[in-house]
């Protein structure tokens, strides 16, 4: 790409300011005079004034010094833009050179007002190398007219690709900060293992949500979910496997949450899942369709197929409390899905642990009072009212589960033409909580 086009100085624009400079066609003429009267017989003798001076400049000195420039190079260098100044400046060719002169003044790190410095120098010595007996003062007028204008332009196009550098190298700059800070971020939020959300980063959007769901006074649950046994599989088939299954179990998880949800690796094989604006009931469907996931579909590792499953514990924010709270409620009903058997999901409802999977087969039961458990360590035991829920009983053993003698029959219920609704009326919920239900629903 040429210098005109990357700085946007098409004929139009190139016209424009050669008007703002009041720079005419008619210019031709004393481009020329310049040339034939001043530059060419004095060029050597202005370039070697012009840098005696400008090394008595101490930033000047500097820069030459710590660049290393070559002087002798740079005369001549300078010697050749002399010999072109002012001839065919309404050309494309004439703003390329100039262009190129400041961004390599931009590269150098030559301040700009050195730089302007340098062209009121320039400026002096064409003036005082006119000669007085070849031209009349009328003549020598129009000529340092002249000067004065082709140096503004010079010093405009100079300028502005001076800092047409300087923006694209800020550009630059900003790009890779961006990259950088990019990278720094997902650094910092997501674990590189699994995917996921670090520990601090769900934790935060854990807070986060709490708040929201305090002033908005919508529900909010969580998921805690720990992988069983993956102690034996680091043990048995070294880290490199544990490290796929996690990988693995960690896909079939996300895969299983809603776009809402948010799910973070809460430490070693454990996950924790936010659900923003979802009811307990809610969240133990997409519990149990995580539990389903995993344990439904095996690992494909090293050429064997890895069967792995997870035991899920389920808590809704009691509205006023602290994410460590719930998070501890939580993993109580984790604790409890460990010790009963793995591969379940266990609710903690208002304080009580109430599983949702046992052995085999399913059944409606009626909680209240008499079996409602004790609130976590410290407090004291307290009853709820009786609520009717679903409870699941899965076992990973076909042998655990109940034939269908033992298994109490279902209570005969009215189906409805929406699942999600059957589902809600046959929980025992109001209308109201039936509308939160829908709302919740994207299963």
């Amino acid at each position: 790409m040429s210098y005109c086009a990357r700085f946007d100085f098409d004929q139009p624009a190139r016209d424009a300011l050669l008007a703002t400079m009041e720079l005419r066609e008619e210019d031709r003429v004393l481009a020329q005079r310049l040339q034939r009267l001043v530059i060419a017989p004095n060029v050597e003798s202005i370039v070697d004034t012009f840098y005696a001076r400008m090394l008595k400049q101490a930033a000047f000195a500097a820069i030459m010094r710590e660049a290393g420039v070559d002087l002798g190079k740079l005369k001549r260098t300078h010697i050749a833009y002399l010999l072109t100044l002012g001839v065919n400046f309404r050309t494309a060719e004439y703003f390329e050179r100039r262009l190129r002169v400041g961004l390599t003044h931009a590269w150098a790190g030559v301040p700009l007002g050195l730089t302007q410095a340098g062209y009121r120098l320039i400026e002096q010595l064409l003036v005082q190398h006119i000669p007085a007996d070849q031209i009349d003062p009328g003549s020598r007028d129009a000529l340092i007219a002249f000067i004065i204008k082709i140096i503004a332009l010079d010093f405009a196009l100079t300028i502005e690709s001076y800092h047409g550098a300087q923006v694209q190298t800020l550009e630059q700059s900003v790009q890779t900060l961006r990259r950088q800070g990019g990278r720094l971020y997902r650094q910092a939020t997501v674990d590189l293992l699994t995917g996921t959300a670090t520990r601090r980063h769900i934790l935060r959007i854990l807070k986060q949500a709490l708040r929201h769901s305090q002033q908005s006074q919508t529900p909010l649950s969580v998921i805690m979910v720990d992988v069983d046994f993956f102690k034996d599989v680091n043990d048995r088939r070294g880290h490199t496997v544990g490290d796929q299954a996690l990988r693995g179990i960690s896909a079939r998880i996300r895969g299983a949450v809603r776009d809402r949800d948010r799910l973070g690796r809460y430490g070693g094989e454990e996950f924790l899942a936010v659900l923003p604006d979802t009811p307990s009931i809610i969240a133990c469907e997409v519990a149990e369709r995580m539990r389903e996931r995993v344990a439904m579909s095996p690992i494909h590792c090293h050429g064997t197929n890895l069967k792995m499953t997870v035991s899920l514990g389920v808590a809704q924010s009691s509205g006023q409390e602290p994410a460590e709270r719930l998070i501890e409620r939580a993993d109580g009903a984790l604790y409890r899905a460990k010790k009963t058997g793995r591969n379940r999901t266990v609710l903690e409802q208002a304080g009580h642990y109430l599983p949702s999977s046992s052995q085999g087969g399913r059944r409606w039961r009626q909680v209240g009072a008499a079996d409602a458990t004790a609130r976590v360590i410290g407090a004291r035991r307290q009853a709820s009212p009786p609520v009717l829920i679903r409870a699941r009983w899965f076992s990973s053993s076909p042998r655990a589960a109940p034939s269908r003698r033992e298994t109490p029959a279902r209570p005969h219920l009215p189906r409805s033409t929406h699942a999600g609704t059957g589902r809600a009326r046959r929980a025992g919920l109001t209308l109201g909580q039936q509308e939160q239900w829908r709302a919740a629903m994207n299963l």
